[in-house]
C-alpha cells in the first residue's frame, strides 16, 4: 500500500518537473523571437532614411540651374535686340542728315535748306526722296523690336522723315509751278498777246499751286505736331514752311491779277482800234489804270523768292503802260 502511494507521488513530482521544463522552453523561445524582431527594425528604419538624404539634394539642384540658365540666356537676347534696334536707328539718322546734304549741294554756297528756293532749276527733290527712303525702313525695322525705351525717338525720326520727305516734294511742286508762271509771264510781253492762250495757262498756274498749297499744309502739320526734331530744329523747318508759303501767295499774285491784266489788254486793244476817236484817250487810260493795279499787286511780292519772274510781269506791264501812253498822244494829236 505505502509503494503504491510513493509511485504516484513520484510520478506526480516527474510529471510537474517536466511541465516546468516544457514552460522554461517555450519562454526562452518567444524571447528570441523578441530579440530578433528588435536587432531587425534598428536596421531596416536608417536605410529609407539614408536614401532620402541621399536624393533630396541631388533633386534640389537640378532645377536651381535650370532657373538660373533660363534669365541669363532671356537677359543676353534682350541686349541683342537692343543693339540690333539702336544700330538702325542710328543708320536711319544718318541716312536723314546725308538726305539733308543732298538737298542743298548742288550749290557749294548753301548753307541750309533755307538757301534753295522754287528758282533752283538744279535742285533735284527726287534724288532727295529716293535717298532717304532707306531711313523709313530701318525705322520701321527698329519699331518692329518693341523696345519702349526707344519709342520716342524712333517716332521722332520717323516724323522727320517724313517732314524732309514732304519738304522736297513740296519743294519740287514749287518748282512746277515756277515753270508755268514763267510761261504765262513770257507771254505776256507781246503787244497783243492771244487772251485765250492766257486764260490757260493761267489756269495751269492755279492748278499747280493749289497742289503746292495742300503739300505746304500737310508739311506744316507735322511740325506742329512734334515737340522736338533730333537732326534739324523745329525753328529751321518752320522757317522752311514760311518761306514755301510765301512763294505759294506770289504764284497767287500773278494769277489774282490776271483779271486785271485781261481788262487792261482789252481796253487797250479796244483803243488801238478806235485811233483818233475821242473816245480813244479815255479807254486807253482805263488800260492804263488796269496795268496799274497789277504793278502795285507786284510791289507787295518779296523780290528774294520770284523776283526774276516778277521782273518779267513788271517790265511787260511797263510796255502795256507806255503802249497805251501812246495811243492817248495820238488821240491829243501829239
Amino acid at each position: 500500500m505505502q509503494l503504491v502511494v510513493f509511485s504516484r507521488r513520484q510520478a506526480l513530482l516527474n510529471g510537474g518537473i517536466a511541465l516546468i521544463t516544457a514552460l522554461a522552453g517555450c519562454s526562452d523561445g518567444s524571447s528570441n523571437q523578441e530579440t530578433e524582431q528588435e536587432t531587425d527594425t534598428p536596421t531596416s528604419t536608417p536605410e529609407p532614411e539614408t536614401e532620402e538624404s541621399e536624393d533630396t539634394p541631388t533633386q534640389t539642384e537640378e532645377p536651381d540651374t535650370e532657373t538660373e540658365s533660363e534669365p541669363e540666356a532671356e537677359e543676353e537676347e534682350v541686349n541683342e535686340e537692343r543693339q540690333e534696334a539702336l544700330e538702325k536707328i542710328e543708320s536711319a539718322k544718318d541716312i536723314l542728315e546725308e538726305g539733308l546734304q543732298m538737298y542743298i549741294e548742288f550749290d557749294s554756297e548753301n548753307e541750309d535748306i533755307l538757301d534753295v528756293t522754287s528758282m533752283d532749276g538744279d535742285f533735284k527733290y527726287t534724288d532727295v526722296v529716293n535717298h532717304i527712303r532707306d531711313a523709313k525702313e530701318d525705322l520701321d525695322d527698329a519699331k518692329e523690336f518693341g523696345i519702349s525705351d526707344f519709342t520716342g525717338r524712333i517716332e521722332s525720326l520717323q516724323n522727320e522723315y517724313e517732314l524732309i520727305d514732304g519738304i522736297a516734294r513740296t519743294q519740287g511742286e514749287g518748282q512746277s509751278t515756277k515753270r508755268e508762271a514763267e510761261n504765262y509771264a513770257d507771254r505776256t510781253s507781246n503787244s497783243d498777246p492771244n487772251v485765250s492762250q492766257l486764260d490757260d495757262l493761267v489756269d495751269d498756274v492755279r492748278s499747280n499751286n493749289d497742289t503746292f498749297a495742300n503739300q505746304i499744309s500737310e508739311a506744316r502739320d507735322i511740325v506742329e505736331q512734334t515737340s522736338e526734331f533730333e537732326i534739324r530744329t523745329n525753328n529751321l523747318y518752320s522757317n522752311k514752311i514760311e518761306q514755301l508759303q510765301s512763294e505759294r501767295d506770289i504764284f497767287s499774285t500773278y494769277t489774282e491779277m490776271y483779271s486785271d491784266y485781261k481788262r487792261g489788254i482789252e481796253d487797250l486793244n479796244d483803243a488801238k482800234d478806235r485811233e483818233e476817236d475821242e473816245e480813244a484817250e479815255f479807254v486807253a487810260r482805263n488800260a492804263q489804270d488796269w496795268f496799274e493795279r497789277c504793278l502795285n499787286s507786284l510791289n507787295d511780292t518779296n523780290d528774294q523768292l520770284l523776283g526774276e519772274i516778277t521782273e518779267i510781269f513788271e517790265e511787260n506791264l511797263n510796255y502795256h503802260i507806255e503802249e497805251a501812253q501812246d495811243v492817248i498822244d495820238e488821240a491829243r494829236g501829239f
